[in-house]
């Protein structure tokens, strides 16, 4: 690392003051001519556009300035002379948030090693090699796609880079696709977050548990000739046609023109959300969840990445009583006896009032009896609610009397698991907690996923719900050529803090 020699950095600082000058100078002018030119209609609006307009030019102007004067300063010192020579000039550009930022800058190489060359002003500003787009850019645009989607993400992205002018005129130079987005998230090592240990008062523990099930992007399984054979799910169009066409070669393949044997295939991921807290604090009339953590995964061992992931914030030792408010999933019941993990641990399996509800009124339409089976069930008279459902099934198809004794089956099941809900000072929020966390982002709109792409997705939308700042967190770890673990208190960005410094020229590594 070499530092400018004093009088090279005062003129380096006394040429941008210079240059500084005259860009606010035409700012000003330029805004006060626009001030009174007549045109009541639109004064405002054009005003503010070509302000807008001459301020992010004028911006991306002072760092060609910038560029051109340090490169230029590198060149006369001394220090390059005897070590590097010049090799040539290139031009680059590269789109930062005020819009494209094209320069040149001078290529250089070592005199006593050809085989090291760099250029100054990457090493200088940091920027990115043979990247299109800074790491500016790239986080915002992952931390919009993750507030939204990644086709949103990109056009706000855009309209924030490009002038509100070019927008309108549809003139923009930046236009970030979801592609981008998508790539960016791929090359991304995202690291895990350790989170600081909760404290709490409360000798109670809730866990919500559900799962949402997401379209997976597959291969369609095609049995021909007792051969499994994988086709794209694109592809059958392609496939009826290359039959048909042999078919007309050679008459005899009549078979060729028969339907496809229906494929088996597994096209879904099933996601899995626990949400826990301590307790609730009303305000007036919202709710509000005390010391929550959001954990999500598409793994098929839930239970024991969560288990490795809560016991390190909550102490469960402290906790008298954990109850698991669930629709009492197959997966979530065998999955419960893993809390406790302390002899004093008293596990509670609340379940859910909506699905009550909803198999009370998938077994009858009719209002008296449906408010009956739940009086029934609240009063715990379980003979009345067995005799009442017999009445039901009467006169039905044995279809119906099937799908009725599967119903009936489940509350009588979990009748002591709706009880302890009864009895609950905190009843189950997690249908909305699942819509806002996955379904929302990954179910509302018809689209599929990889298994490898979607933990990532559900990843950073749990950072989101736990409070982790996205764009924060890329910039601080887009660079990682490997993923790493991070702590959440690490994460209070002072890496972007300004300091006060004599200009560094580094030219050599």
């Amino acid at each position: 690392m070499y530092i400018l020699p004093y009088f090279l950095e005062k003129e380096a600082k006394n040429l941008l003051k210079i240059k500084l000058s005259k860009i606010i100078s035409n700012i000003t002018d330029d805004f006060i001519e626009n001030l009174f030119i007549v045109n009541p209609d639109k004064k405002y609006q054009n005003i503010m556009m070509n302000l807008e307009e001459k301020i992010k030019e004028s911006i991306l102007e002072i760092l060609k300035e910038a560029i051109k004067i340090f490169d230029n300063l590198f060149l006369k010192c001394d220090a390059r002379k005897k070590q590097f020579n010049v090799c040539n000039t290139c031009h680059r550009s590269i789109f930062t948030i005020f819009g494209l930022l094209e320069f040149d800058r001078i290529y250089y190489y070592d005199k006593f090693d050809r085989t090291k060359h760099f250029y100054f002003i990457d090493t200088l500003f940091k920027l990115p090699q043979y990247d299109r787009y800074d790491c500016l850019i790239k986080g915002i645009s992952i931390d919009n796609a993750i507030s939204t989607n990644q086709n949103k993400g990109a056009e706000l992205t855009n309209n924030m880079v490009n002038s509100l002018k070019s927008t309108i005129n549809n003139t923009r130079k930046c236009n970030i696709s979801r592609q981008d987005i998508y790539n960016w998230i791929s090359n991304w090592n995202l690291p895990d977050i350790e989170y600081q240990p909760i404290e709490s008062d409360s000798d109670t523990l809730y866990i919500m548990v559900d799962e949402k099930y997401i379209h997976e992007q597959i291969k369609a399984i095609v049995v021909k000739n007792n051969e499994k054979v994988e086709t794209k799910n694109n592809c059958n169009i392609k496939m009826d046609i290359i039959n048909f066409l042999n078919f007309l070669n050679n008459p005899s393949q009549f078979s060729l023109l028969l339907p496809a044997p229906k494929t088996k295939t597994k096209n879904f991921i099933m996601s899995k959300a626990f949400i826990t807290f301590t307790g609730i604090e009303q305000n007036h009339k919202r709710r509000k969840l005390l010391n929550k953590t959001t954990f999500l995964t598409t793994s098929s061992n839930p239970w024991t990445e969560f288990m490795d992931f809560i016991c390190k914030i909550y102490d469960f030792s402290k906790y008298k009583n954990i109850k698991v408010l669930s629709d009492a999933g197959t997966w979530i019941v065998n999955g419960i006896s893993n809390l406790k993990l302390y002899p004093e641990n008293e596990i509670m399996h609340c379940l859910c009032e909506f699905h009550v509800k909803q198999k009370i009124n998938r077994i009858t339409k009719d209002k008296n009896q449906a408010r009956l089976l739940i009086e029934y069930i609240n009063n715990n008279n379980k003979k009345d609610f067995v005799s009442l459902i017999q009445n039901i099934m009467k006169d039905k198809d044995e279809k119906r009397k099937r799908t009725i004794e599967g119903y009936k089956n489940y509350l009588i099941r979990y009748w002591k698991a709706f009880k302890n809900m009864l009895n609950s000072k905190v009843r189950s929020s997690m249908e909305s907690h699942i819509s806002h966390n996955v379904a929302k982002y990954f179910s509302y709109e018809p689209k599929a996923y990889s298994k490898r792409k979607i933990q990532k997705l559900i990843k950073l939308q749990e950072y989101k719900s736990n409070g982790i700042n996205i764009l924060g967190l890329y910039l601080k770890s887009y660079k990682n050529n490997e993923k790493v673990t991070l702590k959440k208190e690490e994460l209070n960005f002072d890496i972007f803090n300004s300091s006060s410094s004599n200009v560094p020229m580094l030219y050599s590594e």
